[in-house]
């Protein structure tokens, strides 16, 4: 690796908010703080069992996310077909393996558009970005991924 392939961050300004881990009944009582772009992650360990959880939450809440990140989907074939969320779409990335994938449900009315470019082409991760646009402010770049847990985590990084 070469200085020219590192970026440079160092007189770049980022804006992060602590990440943190939240079960449903603490991230419910989050919802009426919430102001700006909702994301919310879930690792559903198979999106096509797990997707009334998801869906009984989304009813129950006063504010629906923006985006929805969904890691370990285990979506193979045409089994995208099977979980749909009204106001929402949906784009996906399938594991090659019997665990992994990425999903990500953006609500309808969001302008959005794929960025394939930025994937990390890695056997070992299944990631999805896209650009999500505003009229207002600047786009933003936003993915998801997963990474299998088999593999070395120094090698990733």
């Amino acid at each position: 690796m070469t200085s020219e392939d590192v970026l440079d961050l160092s007189n770049t300004v980022l804006r992060c908010e602590p990440c943190k881990i939240y079960n449903i009944t603490q991230l419910q009582c989050l919802l009426n703080k919430i102001s700006g772009l909702f994301l919310v992650h879930f690792n559903t360990r198979n999106l096509v069992k797990n997707l009334s959880r998801i869906t009984d939450w989304l009813n129950s809440s006063p504010i629906f996310p923006d985006i929805i990140a969904i890691s370990e989907t285990k979506l193979f074939g045409d089994k995208h077909t099977m979980v749909s969320i009204k106001g929402y779409s949906f784009i996906h990335k399938n594991s090659f393996t019997d665990a992994g994938g990425a999903g990500l449900y953006i609500k309808t009315e969001l302008m959005f558009r794929e960025q394939p470019d930025l994937n990390l082409n890695d056997a070992n991760v299944e990631d999805l970005w896209f650009e999500l646009f505003s009229p207002f402010k600047e786009s933003r770049i936003i993915g998801t991924m997963y990474f299998h847990p088999n593999n070395s985590d120094n090698e990733f990084n």
